[in-house]
């Protein structure tokens, strides 16, 4: 069964798209994507519906299609992405993509318990710690919304071999870092990668594997993800409180282990068809009567994330502030614990309601900022510790089950658009507010500053259950 890509020219009335996918629907085919764009003339449209199926029972549902009253033409062709076996072998080039996020990710984690280092270094203002974190976030947005089309067209080994290439570089540049402005540019080469390779490396998993292996490919595109995210910070808290070059030596050890996923992606090389004609980059948006539940969804994500970037981005730079001393161990090892957390309560926001999971979801995050102002105010590590434990426990069922409810609740012919507006809003979450703490930071103090955050991000919380409720009723 391979994927095939079906173009129609229709009759530009109301009720044509429904009749389209009612006919796939009753044929047990299901459509894996959908785009409709209007024709030369207005009285004409252009459908693409991508539709995995066997070649013997395409004729059959080209026939039908054609006989639909408003269809006037139907064209079909196969897109594989990987026609021929890779010279590796497909089950290597998927664990090879796989273990590239990974790296990625690693490398893209490996400056958080660093932070207190150069901000000791170079005397480094607030707002510039909280750049160099948002630098990051600010440049992922625009490139994972590019990384897709620009896949569809060069083929997905090429952008994935430029996507591992960036964080080579960011790594580099970090190498040889001599003040801010050189770890700004780190951190946006880091932001280019990890957009690249989170826009990517799923869909090249999921084609490697074939299309019945979509859940595999996502778990362990998420098991990448998350294994990254926690063991940068232990790796990079370790070398920076033992090693003779703190601030060197775990960028020297990822450049090293980016090699092999060099080596690796040049071998799978690049077997795509290229898409013809010109590439459009259209701001992605959907219905009006989807919106309230992606509002809602891509709230609860900015809420949760932007927490999670206080932990991530300020509490390592700024622990001497907050307890009176320093560990880069136990800066990476906290901010592993977070994220472990988060990934042990994701998993297990399955088995509970919706609206229960954000209750208690924001019931953890709102206590673990309060705890967090008490560790701040009594220099209490324990207190600290706390706080990150209720903050990370509290950020998982709140990320997982607003994703989920975007997946289960918007139809498949909006689900691409509908996801990129709720990460497109989740990494504003990721960026804009800890920006505004550090500029905060630097203005009244950093205990202020996080007061200041603490009360905005309850008050969100408050009016976005009352909008859950509200709209689950």
């Amino acid at each position: 069964m391979a994927t095939h890509i079906v173009s129609l020219t229709v009759n530009n009335r109301p009720g044509v798209l429904a009749n389209v996918s009612e006919l796939f629907g009753r044929i047990g085919c299901n459509i894996e994507k959908l785009s409709v764009r209007a024709g030369k003339q207005p009285a004409v449209a252009r459908m693409k519906v991508a539709v995995s199926i066997d070649a013997g029972s395409l004729d059959g549902v080209t026939a039908r299609l054609a006989g639909l009253l408003d269809v006037i033409q139907v064209k079909t062709k196969a897109r594989r992405h990987w026609r021929e076996p890779v010279a590796i072998g497909r089950t290597s080039a998927f664990w090879i993509v796989a273990y590239s996020l990974f790296i990625t990710l690693f490398g893209t984690n490996l400056p958080a318990p660093l932070y207190a280092l150069y901000r000791a270094q170079w005397h480094l203002p607030p707002a510039v710690m909280t750049l160099l974190f948002a630098a990051y976030a600010i440049v992922v947005i625009p490139v994972i919304l590019v990384a897709g089309p620009l896949s569809d067209r060069i083929g997905r080994g090429k952008l994935l071999l430029s996507g591992i290439l960036f964080a080579l570089l960011g790594s580099i540049c970090f190498l040889l870092a001599d003040g801010p402005v050189m770890l700004v540019l780190s951190r946006m080469l880091q932001g280019v990668s990890v957009g690249i390779m989170n826009g990517v490396a799923v869909a090249a998993m999921t084609e490697l594997g074939g299309m019945q292996a979509r859940s595999q490919a996502a778990l362990a595109g998420s098991a990448a993800v998350t294994a990254g995210n926690a063991l940068g910070p232990v790796v990079s808290g370790f070398l920076g409180e033992l090693a003779a070059h703190p601030t060197r030596l775990p960028f020297a050890l990822h450049a090293m282990l980016v090699f092999p996923s060099i080596v690796g992606l040049w071998l799978i090389g690049n077997k795509g068809e290229r898409a013809r004609g010109k590439i459009r980059i259209r701001l992605p948006a959907v219905p009006r009567a989807i919106r309230p539940a992606l509002y809602a969804a891509a709230g609860t994500s900015f809420i949760s994330w932007s927490i999670m970037s206080l932990v991530t981005a300020i509490l390592p730079a700024y622990l001497p502030d907050i307890v009176g001393e320093s560990s880069l161990i136990a800066s990476g090892v906290g901010l592993a614990l977070v994220l472990g957390l988060s990934a042990w309560a994701q998993i297990r926001s399955g088995r509970y309601p919706l609206l229960a999971n954000l209750t208690v979801g924001y019931l953890l995050l709102a206590t673990g900022l309060a705890v967090l102002l008490a560790a701040a105010a009594a220099k209490s590590p324990a207190l600290l510790a706390l706080s990150a434990v209720m903050l990370g426990l509290g950020h998982g069922p709140c990320y997982a089950r607003s994703l989920r409810y975007v997946n289960e609740s918007v139809p498949d012919e909006y689900r691409g658009q509908a996801v990129s507006i709720y990460y497109g809003v989740t990494y504003m979450g990721v960026s804009l507010p800890i920006l505004g703490l550090g500029i905060a930071a630097q203005r009244l103090g950093l205990l202020p500053a996080i007061c200041i955050f603490a009360g905005v991000t309850v008050g969100l919380m408050a009016w976005s259950l009352y909008r859950w409720k509200r709209h689950l009723a």
